[in-house]
């Protein structure tokens, strides 16, 4: 792999002031007011790597020539230059910065050919390094050469594409174009080309079938592909199942023993709870008996003291003497009836005696029944606190063996689930082998079978440039993007389980804007095939809080805006961390401290200082 370096961009004119830009080899960032030139810079970079036309803008009448010194691997430089209104590009060895005043040392024509180097594409496609590869272009294995086109849709980006919702690898959008725009992103990310293709273009029916077949194989590869993108290798998840069941295991055995203790401790809270219960039983009927006893026990009392009564009465009026009697007024003599006794007074006193006796014993039997009833009281008062207190302690170690069980069954419930998934990464995978062990199978039997060899892309390939992209995001400072993927089907990254096409436009562009470093990144760090510079256009799409907009107009819902400190990110990975050169046009003011290898240009947009643009004005 051979970088290249871009030294300046000029606009020369026999008769106009030259307009020109200076590029540091590292972070070039271009940023200031609107409508200063700035889009037009990365415009006139892509149209000078052969680009069929450049827009015509009022500014540009008067100069003649476009200038892109460049700088080899090997340290030549040299000068590209090219009407603004197109054609053939004539080459200059050395640094040229003004009209030519000789004639070119080559002549390079604006399209590619196959033979020889006589034209811009085969000409810097041998400067860095990628000349000779062929790329499919259709269903029919038909290929074509590698161009600087090619290579340049996917480095230099402008403001359009950035946000548009089409995929980065599908640049044009065209259906037509697909497969060879796929065809290139493989060679980019694999090192290797299609040359070895067979072409089947006069194919019968038996190949058109197998052909078909394949294709559909592929469908669905690539489909269940994408829902194992973000899952270790096969082998890692078959480890990952061993851990998985060994600690649900683990946890499980746990589970098992805390529930048996559990289960041991309810039974003994279900024996104690009957036994509350029928002591509570006993406390309840105990104490009515005292009620009740209580109230027989104010009868007994009351009785006596009526029969103590009725002795101290007899006592005192004489019923209880002999003499005239007392119930009828007979004198002792005229008492001889034989109904009229004169004991008569004494069994009244002899009655109540007996009755008082009587109703002081039971009395006594009352109350030592009481007495015996409130000890029984007393103990099972004491039996039921008892008890109470054990229920509670009972209660309180099931609510810490719950407390125990609750984390465990969360944790088995987490690793049955992250079983789930490995199992059904460790299926899909299975069904992606036997897809292919198919696939394969009509490969053998179908000259077709060398395409869809070459449409496919290895998973851990993809897997290590979606890591690439993740890693980049996240030194950003972009949110949400632990998951990056990439979706064979839809040729998009996807993040956070959505696909670029469908975010905001500035999610948009700040994804597309990672898909180009990253792929820089990874072809530079692997010494694959990639001219070693990026030009980004309006990379970042920022919210600059309430004064951006005095109407408070700040953007829609849709828009998903970064904010400004995502764009210091940029700057500083891309000054200090990205071994190729980048060329950044915003409107975002960057960080003043960028490093050495850092040139930051303001175009001022005002004629009263600093540089209004790229075009000098009166």
């Amino acid at each position: 792999m051979s970088k290249i370096l871009l030294k300046h961009l000029s606009f020369v004119g026999a008769s106009k002031e030259s307009a020109s830009i200076e590029f540091s080899e590292g972070l070039t960032v271009i940023y200031g007011a609107s409508d200063t030139g700035k889009s037009y810079i990365v415009e006139a970079i892509d149209f000078m790597f052969g680009a069929s036309r450049l827009r015509d803008i009022p500014e540009v009448a008067g100069y003649s020539h476009v200038l892109l010194g460049l700088q080899s691997a090997d340290g030549d430089v040299f000068t590209l230059a090219r009407s603004p209104r197109g054609r053939a590009f004539s080459l200059y060895e050395g640094d040229l910065r003004g009209v030519p005043g000789r004639p070119a040392d080559r002549d390079l024509a604006a399209t590619h050919g196959r033979k020889g180097v006589d034209n811009i594409s085969a000409y810097l496609l041998q400067a860095i390094g990628m000349t000779g590869l062929r790329v499919q272009k259709n269903q029919k294995n038909e290929t074509r050469d590698l161009s600087i086109r090619d290579v340049a849709h996917v480095c230099f980006i402008d403001e359009t594409r950035m946000q548009a919702q089409r995929s980065p690898v599908l640049v044009s959008g065209q259906y037509i174009s697909a497969t060879a725009e796929k065809s290139v992103f493989r060679a980019f990310l694999t090192g290797e080309d299609d040359s070895a293709l067979v072409s089947s273009a006069a194919s019968n029916d038996a190949k058109k079938l197998s052909k078909g077949k394949i294709e559909l194989l592929d469908s669905v590869i690539a489909e269940l592909a994408s829902q194992v993108m973000q899952l270790s290798e096969p082998d890692e998840l078959s480890r990952q199942l061993g851990r998985l069941n060994a600690a649900i295991s683990e946890q499980s055995n746990s589970i098992v023993e805390a529930t048996l203790i559990r289960d041991r401790l309810i039974e003994r809270r279900a024996e104690m709870s009957a036994q509350y219960g029928a002591a509570l039983e006993r406390v309840t009927e105990v104490s009515d008996l005292l009620a009740r006893f209580g109230l027989l026990e104010e009868q007994y009392r009351s009785d006596l003291a009526r029969l103590d009564m009725v002795r101290e009465a007899g006592t005192l009026l004489g019923y209880f003497n002999a003499g005239v009697c007392v119930f009828c007024g007979a004198d002792p003599e005229h008492q001889a009836h034989a109904e009229h006794s004169a004991a008569e007074t004494t069994l009244l006193d002899e009655a109540v005696l007996a009755e008082h006796d009587k109703t002081s014993n039971l009395l006594v039997d009352l109350l030592k029944t009481i007495e015996d009833l409130k000890e029984q009281q007393d103990e099972l008062v004491t039996a039921r606190s008892s008890l109470s207190a054990g229920l509670e302690n009972l209660v309180s170690d099931i609510s810490r063996i719950d407390d125990a069980l609750r984390p465990l069954a969360e944790t088995v419930e987490s690793l049955a689930d992250s079983r789930s998934v490995v199992e059904r990464g460790i299926s899909i995978y299975e069904q992606i082998a036997s897809l292919q062990s198919r696939k394969s199978a009509l490969v053998d039997e179908s000259d077709g079978g060398d395409k869809a060899a070459a449409s496919a892309l290895d998973l851990s390939t993809v897997r290590e440039f979606t890591d690439s992209v993740r890693k980049v995001l996240n030194s950003w400072g972009v949110s949400e993007f632990e998951n990056v993927a990439y979706d064979l089907r839809q040729n998009d990254l996807v993040v956070g389980d959505q696909v670029r096409a469908s975010r905001g436009k500035g999610m948009r562009a700040i994804l597309h804007a990672a898909f180009t470093v990253s792929l820089a990144k990874y072809c530079l760090e692997r010494d694959l095939g990639h001219p070693g510079v990026i030009a980004l256009d309006s990379p970042v799409v920022t919210f600059r809080g309430p004064f951006a907009d005095r109407d408070g107009d700040l953007g829609s819902e849709d828009d998903e805006l970064q904010s400004e400190s995502v764009a210091s990110n940029l700057y500083r990975q891309l000054g200090n961390e990205f071994d190729g050169q980048a060329i950044v046009v915003e409107n975002v003011t960057p960080p003043s401290h960028l490093g050495e290898s850092t040139k930051i240009i303001h175009f001022t947009g005002s004629k009263e200082f600093g540089r209004f643009g790229l075009f000098p004005v009166g």
